[in-house]
């Protein structure tokens, strides 16, 4: 019923099948009212979050909060100024070049 797509038309069938399943809807409804903003805290390691400036789906000031309450000693908010909710998608030369550095940095 769920299967990876490349296709976009394909997704969308995908997410609309698992949507319209009971275990799908209760998984997605759950996704949805899902907030671990409390445990941030406990997070020491090295953090890198990846953010769109457009992003209306999880606004970026939700990562600033989340950058606020890391306990990273080293922690990083990228806002990419074109993108919404899937910088990975249309910043894909930026985003990569971010996480290779971060990378670079820790390894």
């Amino acid at each position: 019923i769920f299967s990876i797509a490349e296709d976009p038309s394909a997704l969308l069938t995908n997410y609309y099948n698992l949507y319209n399943t009971s275990a799908g809807n209760n998984f997605l409804e759950s996704l949805e009212s899902a907030n671990y903003s409390d445990q941030l805290h406990k997070i020491k390691i090295p953090s890198l979050l990846l953010w769109g400036q457009y992003d209306f789906v999880v606004p970026s000031n939700v990562g600033q909060d989340a950058l606020a309450n890391l306990a990273s000693s080293y922690k990083k908010l990228i806002l990419f100024s074109h993108s919404g909710h899937h910088p990975m998608e249309t910043e894909t030369d930026a985003v990569e070049d971010e996480i290779i550095k971060f990378v670079e940095t820790f390894k």
